[in-house]
């Protein structure tokens, strides 16, 4: 099924995907201009067009990619795998960093060394911050 009415409609829609796509010239953009105040159906067209180009441009896969990854199961096993391992890493990481570092911190603040003296002794005793 045709969609353009007349040869002027499919020129008119060239036009249209030119200017969306930020390609037309000044008096191309002054002639879209006056097509969108003509009819509300040709700012619906338009928004519908804009819409469509926004799309294609976030998509980051072309055609070809999702076919082949349609076609090739393994590609797709093989990244639910580096998903896994990327989380497994990041916990390992993470629980490393927290064990030997902030844990170690804690506590270092609560080491205290004397000098070795056999003739003195020292009671040493933690305070709370609670109040008790």
């Amino acid at each position: 099924m045709n969609r353009y009415i007349n040869e002027s409609d499919k020129k008119m829609d060239e036009l249209l995907q030119k200017y969306i796509a930020g390609n037309a010239s000044e008096k191309e953009s002054q002639r879209i201009m006056e097509w969108l105040r003509e009819d509300e159906q040709h700012l619906r067209e338009y928004k519908r067009q804009r819409k469509l180009y926004d799309i294609t441009l976030w998509q980051t896969k072309s055609p070809v990619d999702i076919q082949q990854e349609k076609k090739d199961p393994l590609r797709r096993v093989l990244d639910v795998i580096v998903r896994i391992a990327a989380v497994i890493v990041f916990t390992v990481a993470t629980t490393y960093f927290y064990t030997h570092h902030v844990l170690q911190d804690k506590e270092a603040k609560y080491r205290t060394s004397f000098p070795a003296s056999n003739a003195s002794r020292i009671k040493v005793e933690l305070i709370s911050n609670t109040g008790e």
